[in-house]
C-alpha cells in the first residue's frame, strides 16, 4: 500500500515546484520509493504497525491504515496548505514534525480530541520516549547522523537534514540554559531518534529501540517457523527468576520452579520443580478464515505431564506484553502492583494450572544455607536431606547475554548439525521422514502427543480386530510386546517415562513421532545432505536402496500396503498403522538451502558403505540391518565432523577453500577410484584402545588421541563464528544492492571468506564497528567482565571484526564447546554398542573400537562391486581378506587404528616403548575378531590370517555358507 501510494508516476509533478528540494511530501514519497532504502524503511514502519496489532487494543481496518500512511506522507496538508507552511515564520519545527520519520505517529495531532484512533495507538509505540542514553549522547555530541551510521538515499532532498542540523548548532553548550531551551533539546533529540531508527546502517540496531525490548524478538519468533529449544528455556528461566530461584534443576536437568507458598518475612522458600522435557512452545494457530487474511500473533507453552499426572495439562498464550514481561522477568525485573495486576495475572493463572497435581517432594532454599529437599517416602515418613549440588545460574552473574544476531552460529554450509545430544533412533526417523519427502520435513497433521496406551489401543480396538487377532483376548502381554518392541520411549522405565514415537523399523514410523520427544537437532538433514551430494551417482542410488528398504511393502504409486506381501511382524504391525494416517505433507522451512558437505570425499564413502551393507539386506534379519544402518550412520556423522573441525579451521587460516578440495577437486573417496584418502590433508586419525580396558598402556594411548581431538574445538567454534558473521556481512552488502547474491541463494563457506579480504575491509569495519557499538550500548567497556575488557582496548591493535569475534568468542565460546563435545559424544554412540569413544566415571575419554562397529565394517570390507553386466541380484560380491589388510582398511579408509599411531593427529615419531603397546593392541584386535565370528585361526602366519565371512556371495549371485 505504501508501495502504490509513494509511486514515483503520482510525484512527477513535483519536480517543478519551488519548493522541489525542501518539501517534506515530497522527501516523504522519495524515502519510500528509493529502490534501496525504501524497503528498510517500510519494514521498521511496518513492524510498528504490526506491533500495534498485536497489543490487541484496536482492530485495525484497511480505513484506519489507508489513513495513517497518507497521514505519514502528508501530514494532512494539501500543496497549498504546504507552501503556507513554508512561508509562515518559525515554522522550523512544523515542517520537521512533516517528515515521515515523526509524521507516522501524529505526533503534532495529539490532544484530547485525536480524530484518527490508529494514530493514537500508534503514538504510544514512539521511539523518541524509549530511554537510550547511549545514543543520546552520541546525537548529542557528534551530531543527527551519528558519526555516519545513516543510509544515504540519493536523488532525494537534504531539508531534514538542515533542519536537525540547525538545531544541533543551537544546543546550549553551557550550563546555564535559555528559556526554551530544554524544550528545542528534548524536540530535537526526539526527531534524531526517529530518524535513527528508520535510517541507521545496523539492521538489527533499530529493534533495540522499540518501546517493546523484546519486541523485535517476539516478531522474529512469529514469522520465523517453529521456536527452538532456546526461546522456551528463556521462557523457563524467565518465570524461575520471577520465582526467585533461577538455574533450577531437577535430576541434574532444566526445571522450571514454582515456589508454594509466599510468606512475607519468612526464612526459608519451598518450591516445586517441573522438568523442562515436560514443556513445549510453539506458534499460536492463526484463525482460520477464507475471507480474512490472518498471521500468527501468540506463542503458546504447553505442559503436560508424566507418569501418574499424564492427563494433567497446563496452557499460558504468550502475547506481545506478557512476553515483554517474561523478557524483563529473564533480565532480573521483579514485577510491580500494576505489574500483579495486569500481564503478571495470566503467568500466575498458568502457575496455578501447573501446581493443581499432588507432589511428594519440594525443594528449600535458605541465604546463606545450600539448598535441602524433603521427600515424602512410600511408608508415608517425610524426609530431609541437603541437595548434592546448588542450582547453577549459567553464567554465574558474569557475562551478559548476547543478542540472538550476534550468538548465532550455526551456518549450514559448515554442518546442518544443532551441536546437541542426539538419540540415532529419532535422527533416523527424521533421516526417513526427508528421504519420504526429497529432503524437507513433513508437517505433522496430529499435533497431539501419542501416548503408549494410544498405540496399544490401536491394537486392542475391534473395529482394527481383523488386522490384528487375539490382541484384545490378551491385552497384557499386547501391551508389554507394543512398547517394548515397537515404541521408541524416552526415559524408559522411569516416572517421567514418554513416548517419542515408533522405532524406525519402516520409513513410515516417523508419521507417529511426538515432535518434541523425537528432535534429530539437525543430524538428519546432515546425513540426507551427505548423500545427496555424493558424486558420480552414488548419493541417489544410495538414497534409493534406502527408500526400496525401508519403504518396503508400499505400492510406490499409492503409499498403500501391498497384499502377499512376506514381512516381518514389525513391520506389518507398522503398515497396518500407517493405513490410519491420511495427511503427510512435506513442509518448507525459512532460512534452509541444501548445501554440500565440506568434505565431499567424506560423502563418497557414506554412500559406498550403504550401497555395500545393503547389499546383504536379503541376508539380515530386518531388525539386525536397521541396528547396523544407525550405527554406520553416527559412524558416518561422527568422522564428517571431525574432519570439518580441522578442514574448516584451515580454510579460514587461508580465508579460502585447499585447492584439492571441493565437489569439482577432491581426488578422495571411491567416486574418484580410492577406496581410502591417501593424499588427503584433513584426514582423519584416532588411535583406538581395541581392549577397551582402562589404565593399560593402549588406553593412555587412546586417551591422548582423543584429546588432541577435544582441543581442536574451540579453534572450530572461532572458524565457525567467523564463518557466520561473513556470511551476515555478505548479505547485508547484498541488501544495500553492493554485492550480488550467487543464483542458487546463499553465499557458500568458500564466497563468504571471500570478504574477508582487503577488497571489503572498509565497509567490513563499518559493519563490525556498528555491532560493537551496539554491545557496548548494552554493556559498556568498564562493566564488562574483566575477562573481556582486554579485547576491547586499542593496545590489543586489533580491527573491529576482530574484537566482535574474540567478544563473541568470550561470551559464548565455551558453551559450544561443551555442546559440541556432548555432540560428539552422542554421534560416536560413547558407552553404547557401536562406541568409538569411552569414558568411565569420573575418567578421561579415550578412542576405543567398539564389536558392534567392528562387526558392521568388517562386512562392508569384505564386499566389492560386481563388474559392469555381472548377471547377479546383488551389487556386490565378496572376497577374501587378510587381518593385516583390514587393518590397513580400518586406517585408511576410516582414520581407525590400531597398529600404527596417527601421524599428524597428536602423535609424531614412534618410540620403542609405544611399539610395544602397538603390538599389543594388534593382539587384541585378533582377539576381538574371534569374538564376534570372523576370525577362527590360531596361526601366526599372517598369510593364513584371513577373514571368514559369515556367508559368501559369488560374482554370479550364488550365496553358501561362510567358511574356507
Amino acid at each position: 500500500m505504501i508501495g502504490a501510494m509513494s509511486d514515483t508516476r503520482h510525484w512527477a509533478a513535483c519536480s517543478s515546484c519551488d519548493l522541489a528540494s525542501r518539501c517534506y511530501a515530497r522527501h516523504n514519497a522519495q524515502t519510500f520509493a528509493h529502490p534501496t532504502a525504501g524497503p528498510q524503511v517500510t519494514e521498521r514502519l511496518a513492524a510498528l504497525f504490526r506491533m500495534t496489532h498485536l497489543r490487541g487494543r484496536l482492530h485495525i481496518t484497511l480505513r484506519d491504515l489507508r489513513s495513517a500512511l497518507a497521514y505519514t506522507l502528508t501530514s494532512g496538508r494539501d500543496c497549498a496548505q504546504i507552501h503556507e507552511l513554508y512561508d509562515r515564520p518559525g515554522s522550523l519545527q512544523d515542517r520537521l514534525d512533516g517528515f515521515y520519520f515523526t509524521s507516522w505517529a501524529g505526533i503534532h495531532t495529539s490532544g484530547p480530541g485525536e480524530p484518527d484512533r490508529l494514530l493514537a495507538q500508534l503514538r504510544e509505540l514512539d521511539i523518541a520516549t524509549v530511554p537510550d542514553p547511549q545514543l543520546d549522547r552520541r546525537l548529542d555530541y557528534v551530531g543527527p547522523a551519528g558519526g555516519h551510521s545513516l543510509i544515504s538515499v540519493d536523488q532525494r532532498g537534504d531539508h531534514d537534514a538542515t533542519l536537525l542540523a540547525d538545531r544541533f548548532s543551537e544546543l546550549p553548550r553551557t550550563p546555564a540554559a535559555t528559556t526554551g531551551a530544554p524544550e528545542r533539546h528534548r524536540a530535537y533529540l526526539a526527531a534524531a531518534r526517529r530518524r535513527f531508527f528508520f535510517e541507521s546502517l545496523d539492521d538489527e540496531r533499530w529493534k533495540s529501540m522499540l518501546s517493546y525490548h523484546s519486541g523485535g524478538r517476539f516478531l522474529d519468533l512469529l514469522t520465523g517457523g517453529e521456536p527452538g529449544s532456546t526461546e522456551l528455556g528463556r521462557i523457563i528461566e524467565a518465570v524461575n527468576r520471577g520465582e526467585g530461584l533461577p538455574g533450577a534443576a531437577l535430576d541434574g536437568e532444566r526445571a522450571l520452579a514454582l515456589q508454594v507458598r509466599s510468606v512475607p518475612g519468612g526464612t526459608v522458600r519451598s518450591y516445586r520443580l517441573f522438568p523442562a522435557d515436560r514443556f513445549t512452545l510453539q506458534i499460536g494457530a492463526a484463525p482460520d478464515s477464507p475471507y480474512v487474511e490472518t498471521s500468527p500473533r501468540e506463542l503458546v507453552v504447553r505442559y503436560e505431564g508424566a507418569g501418574d499426572a499424564g492427563q494433567h495439562r497446563a496452557q499460558l498464550v504468550v502475547r506481545l506484553d506478557l512476553y515483554e514481561l517474561l523478557d524483563r522477568l529473564h533480565d532480573g525485573y521483579q514485577p510491580g502492583v500494576e505489574d500483579r495486576q495486569g500481564q503478571n495475572l495470566a503467568l500466575t493463572v498458568f502457575k496455578n494450572a501447573l501446581s493443581a497435581t499432588p507432589y511428594q517432594e519440594v525443594l528449600l532454599t535458605a541465604p546463606g544455607s545450600v539448598p535441602h529437599k524433603i521427600t515424602r517416602r512410600g511408608d508415608g515418613a517425610l524426609r530431609l536431606a541437603p541437595v548434592d549440588s546448588a542450582p547453577d545460574t549459567g553464567n554465574g552473574g558474569q557475562l551478559m547475554a548476547l543478542r540472538k544476531r550476534d550468538s548465532e552460529f550455526r551456518h549450514l554450509g559448515v554442518s546442518y548439525l544443532e551441536f546437541k545430544r542426539v538419540e540415532m533412533d529419532r535422527v533416523l526417523t527424521g533421516f526417513l521422514m526427508r528421504v519420504n519427502h526429497n529432503g524437507q520435513p513433513s508437517r505433522l497433521a496430529q499435533r497431539h502427543k501419542h501416548e503408549s496406551d494410544t498405540f496399544v489401543q490401536e491394537f486392542l480396538d475391534e473395529e482394527y480386530a481383523d488386522r490384528f487377532q487375539g490382541f484384545r483376548e490378551h491385552p497384557d502381554m499386547a501391551g508389554r510386546w507394543i512398547e517394548t518392541q515397537l515404541l521408541d520411549m524416552v526415559n524408559r522405565g522411569k516416572p517421567s517415562q514418554a513416548v517419542a514415537g515408533l522405532r524406525p523399523l519402516h520409513g513410515l514410523t516417523y508419521k507417529f513421532r511426538n515432535y518434541y520427544h523425537s528432535r534429530a537437532y539437525g543430524a538428519d538433514a546432515q546425513l540426507y545432505e551427505m548423500l545427496r551430494h555424493a558424486r558420480d551417482g552414488r548419493g541417489t542410488l544410495a538414497l534409493e536402496a534406502i527408500r526400496g528398504f525401508f519403504f518396503t511393502g508400499l505400492d510406490p504409486a499409492l503409499g498403500t500396503p501391498l497384499p502377499d506381501n512376506s514381512l516381518d511382524v514389525e513391520t506389518q504391525a507398522v503398515l497396518h498403522l500407517n493405513s490410519q494416517v491420511k495427511h503427510d505433507t512435506p513442509q518448507t522451512v525459512k532460512g534452509w538451502y541444501s548445501a554440500p558437505p565440506l568434505c565431499v570425499g567424506q560423502s563418497d564413502l557414506l554412500a559406498d558403505d550403504v550401497l555395500r551393507l545393503l547389499s546383504l539386506r536379503e541376508l539380515l534379519p530386518r531388525i539386525v540391518m536397521v541396528e547396523y544402518l544407525k550405527i554406520l550412520f553416527a559412524f558416518h556423522l561422527a568422522l564428517g565432523q571431525l574432519k570439518t573441525m580441522k578442514l574448516l579451521t584451515s580454510m579460514v587460516e587461508r580465508s579460502g577453500a585447499e585447492s584439492s578440495c571441493g565437489p569439482e577437486n577432491c581426488p578422495a573417496g571411491p567416486g574418484q577410484g580410492h577406496d581410502d584418502f591417501p593424499d588427503c590433508p584433513f584426514r582423519v586419525g584416532l588411535f583406538v584402545d581395541v581392549a577397551g580396558a582402562p589404565g593399560t598402556p593402549a588406553a593412555a594411548l587412546a586417551e591422548r588421541s582423543a584429546d588432541v581431538w577435544l582441543r581442536r574445538i574451540p579453534g572450530f567454534v572461532r572458524a565457525g563464528y567467523t564463518v557466520r558473521k561473513l556470511d551476515e556481512f555478505a548479505e547485508h552488502l547484498v541488501s544495500l544492492g553492493e554485492v550480488t547474491k550467487p543464483s542458487r541463494g546463499f553465499f557458500t563457506v568458500t564466497e563468504a571468506l571471500r570478504f574477508a579480504d582487503k577488497t571489503y575491509q572498509q565497509r567490513r569495519e563499518q559493519f563490525f564497528a556498528a555491532r560493537m557499538d551496539s554491545l557496548l550500548d548494552d554493556t559498556p567497556i568498564e562493566e564488562q567482565p574483566e575477562v573481556v575488557r582486554p579485547l576491547l582496548g586499542a593496545g590489543m591493535g586489533l580491527s573491529s571484526f576482530e574484537q566482535y569475534i574474540e567478544l563473541v568468542m568470550a561470551y559464548r565460546g565455551k558453551y559450544h564447546n561443551d555442546y559440541i563435545i556432548d555432540s560428539i559424544d552422542s554421534l560416536l554412540l560413547k558407552n553404547r554398542p557401536g562406541a568409538v569413544i569411552a569414558q568411565p566415571y569420573r575418567g578421561r575419554r579415550r578412542f576405543v573400537l567398539d564389536s558392534a562397529l567392528l562387526e558392521v565394517l568388517v562386512q562392508i570390507a569384505l564386499l566389492r562391486p560386481n563388474a559392469r553386466g555381472a548377471r547377479s541380484r546383488f551389487l556386490h560380491h565378496t572376497a577374501s581378506l587378510r587381518l593385516d589388510e583390514f587393518m590397513d582398511i580400518l586406517r585408511r579408509r576410516y582414520g581407525l587404528h590400531v597398529n600404527q599411531l596417527p601421524a599428524g593427529d597428536g602423535f609424531a615419531s614412534t618410540s620403542f616403548e609405544e611399539q610395544a603397546v602397538l603390538r599389543s593392541n594388534a593382539e587384541a584386535f585378533t582377539t576381538r575378531m574371534r569374538e564376534i565370528g570372523f576370525y577362527s585361526d590360531l596361526s601366526d602366519a599372517y598369510l593364513t590370517q584371513v577373514i571368514t565371512p559369515r556367508f559368501v556371495i559369488g560374482a554370479d549371485g550364488t550365496v553358501t555358507a561362510g567358511g574356507r
